[in-house]
This record gives C-alpha cells, sequence and structure tokens, in this order.
C-alpha cells in the first residue's frame, strides 16, 4: 500500500513546490484597482449580517469576511488564500485526469503546467480575481466527486452541494452542466442514467433565472466601464477573436495585461477566422477518430467560456481570468500532443525534457507578471504599455500621477484617453482642472466644456468654469457657469452661491447681489464675512 501511494505522494509534494515558487513572494503586493473599492473598501466587510443580505450570493462575502476577521485591511492573508485555493485547483486537476486518463504521467504533466502558468496570474495575484479560483475550485471538485460517485451515492450528493457553491460564487458556474452533459454522453451513456445529471440542470435553470432579473444592471455597468454602444456584438467577429486569443495566450503567455483592447487590422482578423476554422476542424477530428478524452477537453475548454462568449455584451471578448477553468483543456490537449510526439519518434525522456523546458519558462514568466501586480504604479505602467489602446489603462495611470502632482504626465495619460474614448466625461474634467493648475485657462475652459457637453449634470466642472470666466473678468459666462452649477449641485452649497454673488458685484447687479447673499445667510447664518458684505451693499 506504502509504494502504491508514493507516486502520488512525489507528485502532490512536487505540484506544491512548483506553486509555492511561482507565487513566491506574491504576498507582499498590494491591492490593486477594484481591490479599493470592491473587497478591502466595502464598508460591510466586517460585518456578517452583510454577508447573507443577497441569499444567493453569499459564499465570497462570507469568504471575504472571514479573512478579514483574521488579517483585517492586511493583504498578505487575501493572497495567501488565493495562492492556497489555486494549489487545490492544480491537485484537483491532477486527481481528475488521472481518473479520467489512467496515466500519471499525462495527469502530471498537465496540473504541473497548470500550477505555473502566467495566464492564471490575474485570477491567483489579483484579489479581485479571487473568485474564479474560488467557482473553480467548487465546479472541479463538483466534478472529480461526480466520478467517484457510481458506487458512493454521498459523493453524489457532494457533487450537487459543490456545484450548488461554485454557482454561488459566480454566475459563470452554469457551463458546469454543459460539460457534465458532454462528460455523460461520452463516457457513461452506455450504464449510467440521464436521470443522474438532470438535477444539475434544475439547478442551472433556477440560478439562471435569478441571474435574469438582475442582467439590466449588468449591461448598464458595463457600457459605463467601457463605453459598448449597444447590448448586442457580432458573433462572427468575436467568437474567432476570443476563441483564437484565449488559445494563443495560453501557448505563447506573453503579452498579459488586464485590458486585451489590441486593435486587429483585415489580414490579422482573416487569420484568426482561418485558425478558429482549423480549431473547430481539430474537434471535429478527434470525435472522427474516436479520441474521446481529446474531443472532451477540447470542448471542455470551449463549454467552460459559454458564460463569457455570448452575444450578450455584458462581458470582454477577452479577459484572462474568465479562461482559468478552460485553461485545463488547451494544457492537456498540448501534453497529450507532447508525449504522443515522443512516443512517434521513440526518442526516451523527450516529453519529460519539454514539459521540464516549459514549466521553468513559465515560472519564469509568472514571476516577472506577478511583480506588475506588485502595487498600483507598475501595474498601470504596464498594463499602458501592454494595451496602448485601452483607455481605462491610461485613464488610470494618469490618475495616480495626478494624485502624485505630476501634472504634465498626468495630462499626458489623460490625453491618451480622451483620443481613444473622447466621451469620457471625468478624464475631462481631470484635464480642465490641470490646465487650469498650469495657468492654461483655454485649454481648461476646452476641456470643462467638454465634460459638460457629455455629462451635463456635472456641477463641479460649471463650478470650475464659472471661476476661470470670473479671473478673466466674462462675468456674463461666469453667471452663466455659476447658475449651471447650482442647477446641477448635490445639495444646497453656499460656496456656489457666494461665488455668484461676487459675479453680481462684478456686473453691478447690486439687487441680484443682496438677493444671493440672502440666500446664502439662509442656508449658512454664521457667515460673518457675507452679513459684513451685505451690510456694504445694503
Amino acid at each position: 500500500m506504502r509504494k502504491k501511494l508514493l507516486p502520488y505522494r512525489t507528485h502532490v509534494l512536487i505540484l506544491f513546490l512548483l506553486v509555492s515558487v511561482a507565487y513566491f513572494g506574491v504576498a507582499d503586493n498590494g491591492f490593486l484597482a477594484d481591490d479599493v473599492g470592491g473587497v478591502i473598501g466595502n464598508p460591510h466587510i466586517g460585518d456578517l449580517r452583510f454577508v447573507f443580505t443577497h441569499p444567493f450570493t453569499f459564499v465570497q462575502p462570507l469568504i471575504y469576511f472571514i479573512l478579514y476577521s483574521v488579517g483585517g485591511r492586511n493583504p498578505v492573508v487575501f493572497h495567501l488564500f488565493n495562492v492556497c485555493v489555486h494549489m487545490v485547483n492544480t491537485l484537483l486537476i491532477y486527481f481528475i485526469i488521472f481518473r479520467m486518463d489512467k496515466r500519471k504521467k499525462i495527469a502530471f504533466f498537465t496540473a504541473a503546467l497548470f500550477a505555473v502558468h502566467p495566464i492564471l496570474t490575474e485570477s491567483v495575484t489579483w484579489i479581485s480575481g479571487g473568485p474564479y479560483t474560488v467557482y473553480t475550485m467548487f465546479l472541479l471538485a463538483a466534478f472529480l466527486a461526480y466520478l467517484h460517485s457510481f458506487k458512493n451515492k454521498l459523493l453524489y450528493l457532494f457533487s450537487i452541494l459543490f456545484f450548488l457553491l461554485g454557482l454561488e460564487v459566480s454566475e459563470k458556474a452554469v457551463a458546469f452542466p454543459f460539460i457534465l452533459t458532454l462528460y455523460y454522453l461520452l463516457f457513461e451513456r452506455t450504464h449510467k442514467s440521464w436521470r443522474y445529471i438532470l438535477p444539475y440542470w434544475v439547478i442551472t435553470f433556477i440560478g439562471v433565472g435569478i441571474y435574469l432579473t438582475q442582467i439590466g444592471d449588468r449591461f448598464a455597468a458595463f457600457k459605463r466601464q467601457f463605453a459598448s454602444g449597444t447590448s448586442w456584438r457580432n458573433p462572427t467577429f468575436y467568437l474567432p477573436m476570443a476563441i483564437t486569443s484565449y488559445i494563443q495566450l495560453i501557448l505563447v503567455p506573453r503579452v498579459l495585461t488586464l485590458y486585451h483592447s489590441e486593435r486587429v487590422g483585415d489580414i490579422e482578423y482573416w487569420v484568426r477566422v482561418m485558425a478558429f476554422i482549423g480549431f473547430v476542424g481539430m474537434i471535429v477530428w478527434t470525435l472522427i477518430k474516436k479520441q474521446r478524452l481529446l474531443f472532451f477537453w477540447l470542448m471542455f475548454f470551449v463549454l467552460s467560456l459559454l458564460p463569457t462568449i455570448t452575444p450578450l455584451r455584458i462581458a470582454s471578448i477577452t479577459a484572462e481570468r474568465y479562461v482559468y477553468l478552460g485553461s485545463v483543456g488547451i494544457i492537456y490537449t498540448l501534453v497529450w500532443g507532447i508525449e504522443w510526439l515522443s512516443r512517434k519518434i521513440k526518442v526516451k525522456w523527450l516529453d519529460y525534457i519539454v514539459i521540464s523546458v516549459i514549466v521553468v519558462l513559465f515560472i519564469m514568466r509568472t514571476i516577472s507578471r506577478n511583480a506588475d501586480w506588485k502595487d498600483e504604479v507598475s501595474f498601470w505602467t504596464s498594463t499602458s504599455v501592454s494595451s496602448p489602446y485601452s483607455f481605462q489603462a491610461h485613464a488610470n495611470l494618469g490618475r495616480l500621477y495626478l494624485d502624485k502632482g505630476e501634472m504634465t504626465k498626468a495630462a499626458d495619460e489623460f490625453e491618451k484617453t480622451v483620443a481613444l474614448k473622447p466621451d469620457f466625461a471625468e478624464v475631462h474634467y481631470n484635464l480642465g482642472y490641470i490646465y487650469r493648475q498650469l495657468g492654461m485657462a483655454d485649454k481648461s475652459l476646452e476641456h470643462y466644456g467638454l465634460a459638460v457637453k457629455y455629462q451635463p449634470a456635472m456641477g463641479k466642472a460649471y463650478q470650475n468654469m464659472s471661476a476661470i470666466y470670473f479671473m478673466i473678468k466674462d462675468y456674463a459666462m461666469a453667471e452663466k457657469s455659476a447658475l449651471f452649477a447650482i442647477k446641477y449641485a448635490e445639495k444646497e452649497n453656499p460656496i456656489l452661491y457666494l461665488n455668484l454673488g461676487y459675479i453680481y458685484m462684478g456686473e453691478n447687479k447690486k439687487d441680484e447681489a443682496i438677493s444671493t447673499f440672502k440666500k446664502l445667510l439662509r442656508i449658512d447664518p454664521t457667515n460673518e464675512g457675507v452679513k459684513q458684505t451685505l451690510k456694504t451693499l445694503e
């Protein structure tokens, strides 16, 4: 028995070491991007009552609550948790593939490449990407339990429970019944009833129904973030782009970024279309040749992406975190091909040598990518370089420069932003502020004007425009802007009335100035300066 368990122990130990080496030092990384507002900035993160406010999405808030209770606002605990979940996923993949393929070598090679693959850093290293590792863990656990449930009904119940938990974490878990149905059709149809997979579909239909009640908010959020025009997109474009981009990133993980916004020319588009057709042809070939395992894992890759490659514009065309689960299918196919070639040309240890070289290269790239996630400066700098056509990357880098007081650099990044997204009102406002600080009144007014063009109710832009017009003694425009600032203010602001009062004084509109200052005193009765000014006017 001890001898039988030895390979498992050796493989598990090596996989543990691979994950540890690849993600060594990640614990020192800080909170980035969505981490600040969506995770650690959540005012309810330490409130257990809030966790169960939404009963259909309580798992991830519960995880954050536990991590916060353990380490507070310390990123170390959150990072270590993500890495541990990734380790669990690596082991689950090892045992799933061994259960299906019966070859420890194939299972070990696939799990080893998954353990260190650079494309997975977005889900593992980024705290906000953690839900992708968590829902994957539950789905893999559900699949492994199902594989061993033929003679153990308790494992079948655990499989359903794990699927429920995965669906609680992310709606993207709805892909699991498709995967399970495919497995049933390929490997179990002759000896197991279809009723075994029916509960998964029932749960999925209920989950989809709940999710559809929130899809309007998702459309709105996606439109705000990515400036998408319609709620639908053309599948003849996004399908070849998404599938081929993911395969390219898995096989050659060179350009990794949070925002994949590369511009595609006609030649590249048709090359990708041909590659997509070739990929589909490869799937068909595996089916014709009755290579059921290869067919399953290639389809596993596609099916896991179903929630993000729909015609509905509710997700990016390409995002590395989306392929965390599906990457297993392409990695398995790669390993299968290397092992087949090694046997075909009869070169002993060729597969071990090739896989070892790939593992080393992947570890080096993963460590390099993890350094990009160190802090906001390194992250947004690398993102703007990797994604030069991403307005979000330039906008965030500009905000960092602005916070540091580096006005010229901030203006440069914001100008790149509005060149890519001309209707970004908040960035025009920031440019207006910067050019005002730099003494460039005309450019400041130009961008403030664009800010209110694209967001007419931006009261703060009108307020600053009014101040500039007042400074250059254009009192008519100053008055007009001040009235708009008051109109669109979230609440009555005494400063706005003070500014308007002085504008009226500059225009020699004594009665209007008196009326405005009286309104101000009704808001702020303690303003002695205004009382004195009012006495002088009266």
